[in-house]
């Protein structure tokens, strides 16, 4: 049986399950991997790989152990921080503790645990009392900085915090809302207060960032909280999962530090070598101003320590041109 052409996501996880069926798990796993990789799933196809890719059985002997713990359901992060970390070519072995038992959890945690992950939510934030709004604020924290205590027992473990966010401005409306004690100011106050305290070595996912790439009409999902306690769309969830795996890589292997470009119709529009190292778009148009500004991006990158290298198909002299004959180049030879 042969995987379908193009990409259709029902009919690609039909050949799936038809392989599975021949039990050839190893190549479901590759063809889960290639389209992880190449980013052809949608959200609905991440969680779906997730869930099947444990099914398989380990293909690395790298296996990252992952511990989920969270005041909200966390059912849904597994398969897709599974999945995520796959497609990066990092294999996982993700376990939740039950929901809304993070103390607890700790308290059990399995020795062979890498990495533990913490998820907030804001059901104890806003519960509706008397406390003060610094008092919310001093709460959660105590109560973080009880977890911290806790897993600083385990030197050798790596420590993903997810910070706080809110879904709307509720009565408050936007404009009281970020004023002294409204709920988004509460939020952002406490989020302020997680990273100054948080302990040296771990990794803080700004939730509050992170929803808004999305949007939280299409980051969030009300209904399925109030069914499931688990308060991410389909697509919040994959992207929660997104940065998760950021502050998991950077901790246990490091960033990324090499960046490799091509040149037409990346660092300039047109081919070089038909239009010569002026003729190319760059500048005073949209894509030419587009092109520049990426070039800033990856100046900026080099600055900080990454190796930008070049890999095209150019002779030197057509390669080299743009970068020492045109002026409004952003990036030189030096950077590269």
């Amino acid at each position: 049986m042969r995987a379908p052409t193009g990409f259709d996501q029902k009919a690609f996880f039909n050949f799936c399950r038809q392989l599975r069926r021949e039990h050839k798990n190893r190549e479901v796993t590759k063809v889960l991997h290639d389209a992880l990789r190449r980013y052809q799933l949608d959200a609905n196809g991440i969680l779906q790989a997730g869930r099947m890719l444990p099914q398989l059985g380990n293909t690395e002997d790298n296996t990252l152990n992952v511990a989920i713990l969270g005041q909200c359901t966390t059912t849904w992060l597994v398969p897709a921080l599974t999945a995520i970390a796959r497609g990066r070519n990092q294999e996982l072995n993700v376990v939740e503790a039950d929901y809304d038992n993070v103390i607890q959890g700790i308290g059990s945690l399995d020795p062979n645990v890498d990495a533990v992950i913490l998820v907030p939510w804001t059901q104890r934030v806003f519960h509706p009392d008397n406390r003060s709004a610094g008092q919310r604020v001093q709460d959660e924290l105590q109560f973080w900085q009880s977890a911290w205590n806790m897993l600083a027992k385990r030197t050798d473990l790596h420590v993903v915090q997810v910070g706080y966010d809110w879904i709307d401005a509720g009565s408050d409306g936007h404009f009281l809302g970020v004023g002294d004690g409204g709920c988004i100011d509460i939020i952002r106050t406490l989020n302020t207060e997680l990273r100054k305290t948080l302990p040296a070595g771990s990794y803080l996912v700004d939730l509050e960032q992170v929803s808004g790439t999305l949007g939280r009409e299409h980051f969030y999902d009300r209904r399925q909280y109030f069914w499931t306690k688990q308060p991410f769309s389909d697509a919040g969830v994959v992207r929660v999962a997104e940065h998760i795996w950021a502050g998991l890589r950077a901790a246990t292997t490091g960033p990324k530090k090499v960046l490799v470009l091509d040149l037409d119709n990346t660092l300039w529009g047109g081919v070089v070598g038909e239009l010569g190292p002026l003729g190319i778009e760059l500048g005073d148009t949209p894509a030419g101003e587009a092109f520049r500004d990426f070039q800033r991006l990856a100046q900026s990158l080099a600055k900080r320590g990454c190796l930008v290298a070049v890999c095209a198909k150019h002779n030197p002299e057509d390669a080299r041109g743009p970068f020492e004959q045109n002026p409004q180049m952003i990036l030189s030879v030096d950077d590269i």
